[in-house]
């Protein structure tokens, strides 16, 4: 955004715009007494300002120009505020340096004239006073990553402020910070490798936490969480709340943590709380939060964008807004148009209007695409067809749910033998079909499906939760209860996946507290997780 500001001069008026991205540097103020050390401001202002451009930090305006400015702005009250505009900068580096023995320390501030904040108030740097080369060395290397952080800080993409020794450790936590490959390690290499490049660092700390926890390695997690745990007298507010929000010890507390760091970094938070509170079923909290995000700005990645317009849709579904949702997920689609999660929405929305015909049109596009590999996996249209289906029943058109599943079957034995080898997918599509028998209620067939399935893999915690709940309904409830005891600790997804699948099974056995005691069991134990979505999806 650019501002206006009206200058008057002895002269003449003059209008120049302030730009937000530009930097400029103020001589930095002589508090050390001793006037021969007054040259030392310049000379480190110029330093600074050459370092953020050779750098490629931002744009800065050239130290001549600013040297000029801080003189015609010398006797000015808000000094600050009158160098800014003098210059055309929205972004200005000030600040003084003392004496402190045999010591020069540096005190420096990153102000956001256009917003009126500070953005980074620098902890102190401090070096000998001899040579003054090596003084200003520091303060440049120390700024220069400090200014680095503070100008993504503003733009969304770190959950908190911190402020890097170097910018060579800073590059590499901000590209892990921007990454946006799901539920892989690439992000937690990078944190390691922050780390390991300057183990003062602790920011790298607790992004590792939210990693681990992220990877469903959560002794790891708690093990790094305890050593981010020894800094924690360094930490600002927003820090110390990060530390505490992926421990998963308390879910109800989760909400009000993310409440209180968007006050503190709205640039960032407001994303993050509004897929918080989605996961909390919270929608109309998820669509005030989601309202404030910039989507055009660096922090809202492709993939991070694709979940935004998934969490507005989903927001609308639970208020029963199926207009707006439907609204929302074309939008999206024309964006993301190869999206088959933007489809799950779009199905969902048109079974609750009961636009029947406009669902089956939709399937029909997405069975005629077949199957090939993706980033991360294939392209599972089966799945989707499922999900209308479920859409379908939950909303009252059970007739058409039955056919969507039985056309969907058809599909799956359709598939030539070489694509099943070709790509893998034997094991899915069996899986698949017994996800449609299941749903059409032909238990004993699913059942032999997820035996064989099970017999193969006996890990797999997918195969067990519906052999449980198809005993359940066949009216084995020991069966039943054996394989909900079975599936504690399986390893196939977080806690909170085997606590659907064992919920699931209880409410089947008409054990209602049971079956509220294990949601909330698995609510807590994937409320702090990316991946709590994929243990939510248990139809059972």
């Amino acid at each position: 955004m650019v501002t206006v500001l009206i200058v008057r001069s002895p002269s003449a008026e003059v209008v120049l715009d302030l730009n937000s991205n530009l930097v400029a540097v103020a001589t930095l103020a002589n508090e050390t007494g001793n006037a021969t050390l007054a040259p030392l401001g310049r000379m480190a202002a110029e330093r600074i300002a050459q370092g953020v451009q050779q750098q490629g930090v931002a744009d800065v305006v050239p130290p001549v120009v600013a040297l000029r400015a801080a003189a015609d702005v010398r006797d000015t009250t808000d000094r600050v505020g009158a160098f800014a505009r003098t210059t055309g900068a929205g972004v200005v580096l000030h600040g003084a340096y003392y004496l402190l023995g045999d010591s020069l320390q540096f005190q420096l501030q990153i102000t956001d004239v256009e917003a009126g904040e500070v953005l980074s108030a620098l902890a102190p740097v401090t070096a000998p006073s001899e040579p003054v080369t090596e003084a200003l060395g520091a303060v440049r290397e120390r700024v220069v990553a400090a200014l680095a952080a503070a100008l993504d800080m503003r733009a969304g993409i770190l959950p908190f402020p911190v402020q890097p020794h170097s910018l060579e450790v800073y590059r590499v936590f901000r590209q892990a910070a921007l990454d946006d490959t799901p539920f892989q390690d690439v992000q937690l290499r990078l944190y390691q490798e922050a780390w390991a490049m300057d183990t003062t660092f602790y920011p790298a700390l607790l992004m590792m936490t939210k990693e681990l926890r992220w990877l469903n390695r959560d002794a790891e997690s708690d093990s790094v969480a305890r050593i981010a745990d020894g800094y924690r007298d360094r930490m600002n507010e927003a820090e110390r709340l990060y530390s505490q929000l992926y421990r998963g010890e308390d879910a109800e507390a989760y909400m009000p943590m993310v409440r209180r760091l968007v006050e503190l970094v709205p640039s960032y938070w407001s994303y993050w709380a509004g897929w918080a509170a989605w996961r909390a079923y919270r929608p109309r909290e998820t669509l005030e939060y989601f309202a404030r995000v910039d989507t055009t700005g660096p922090a809202v990645t492709p993939f991070r964008k694709l979940f935004y317009w998934m969490g507005m849709g989903r927001a609308h579904h639970m208020l029963g807004q199926y207009e707006e949702e439907l609204e929302l997920l074309r939008a999206g689609r024309r964006e993301f148009p190869d999206s088959l999660r933007l489809v799950d929405s779009h199905l969902r929305g048109l079974a609750a209007l009961g636009r029947i015909d406009e669902l089956n049109a939709l399937l029909d596009t997405l069975f005629a695409l077949g199957v090939e590999r993706v980033p991360g996996g294939f392209r599972a249209v089966d799945t989707r067809a499922r999900v209308g289906a479920d859409a379908l029943r939950a909303h009252g058109h059970r007739d058409a749910a039955r056919k969507v599943l039985e056309r969907t079957i058809e599909w799956i034995e359709a598939r030539p033998p070489e694509e099943s080898v070709q790509l893998r997918l034997g094991s899915y599509y069996r899986y698949s079909l017994a996800e449609c028998l299941y749903r059409l209620e032909r238990w004993d067939e699913a059942r032999a499906l997820y035996e064989e399935l099970l017999a193969e893999n006996p890990e797999r915690a997918w195969y067990l939760g519906p052999l449980g709940a198809i005993a359940a309904r066949l009216g084995n409830l020991e069966r039943a209860r054996a394989i909900s005891e079975q599936l504690v600790g399986k390893p196939a997804g977080p806690p909170a996946f085997q606590q659907v699948r064992r919920a699931s099974i209880a409410a089947l056995l008409g054990e209602r507290a049971e079956a509220v005691r294990l949601l909330r069991e698995g609510r807590n134990a994937g409320m702090d997780r990316g991946r709590w979505w994929e243990g939510n999806q248990g139809i059972y």
